[in-house]
């Protein structure tokens, strides 16, 4: 939905290809719409997540409208939290990668392992990955922005394994 000032309009998105359904039982993939960023230059980009019935599914297709038409960006196995412009044109995404996997007792086919937790930039048509923090650490974004005119930009999330509480990165 687009806000003019005084109501809300429906923006027609292009169709995004979902994958196929990892436990076919649980129902169809579907597509979720997790982060939307205006760009100052007036690009708009929309991280679009997959979800099946209660589980979400691993990958990102990140959609970008520059100059009336829309681009896809795939990322197989992202699921991206966040969109914030970088200060210079880019976009910088939060994004933890994981993959499904059986719990140790085999009763629930939808348990997660954390394989990174990134931001990737987009600018200038190249998308670079940058590793934030390690798996182990369980972390969790809330945010990401960039600090203007620094080339840094600042990461809060919480971290949900011992000690948990609220965690800022800075990248620089």
């Amino acid at each position: 939905m687009r806000w003019d000032g005084k109501a809300w309009h429906p923006v027609a998105l292009p169709a995004v290809a979902v994958p196929a359904a990892a436990q076919p039982a649980y129902g169809p993939v579907g597509v979720r719409y997790d982060a939307v960023l205006a760009a100052a230059n007036g690009d708009v980009w929309i991280a679009a997540g997959f979800q099946q019935g209660d589980w979400t599914q691993p990958g990102t297709v990140l959609l970008h409208r520059r100059g009336g038409t829309w681009e896809q960006l795939r990322l197989p196995a992202d699921r991206v939290t966040t969109l914030s412009g970088d200060g210079s044109g880019g976009v910088y995404a939060a994004t933890t990668r994981q993959s499904i996997t059986a719990t140790p007792d085999g009763q629930d086919p939808y348990a997660y392992t954390t394989l990174s937790v990134d931001a990737l930039r987009y600018a200038g048509g190249v998308l670079t990955r940058q590793s934030v923090t390690p798996p182990a650490t369980g972390f969790e974004w809330t945010d990401l922005v960039a600090v203007p005119r620094t080339g840094s930009a600042l990461a809060a999330g919480f971290a949900w394994k011992p000690p948990q509480g609220d965690v800022i990165f800075r990248n620089s």
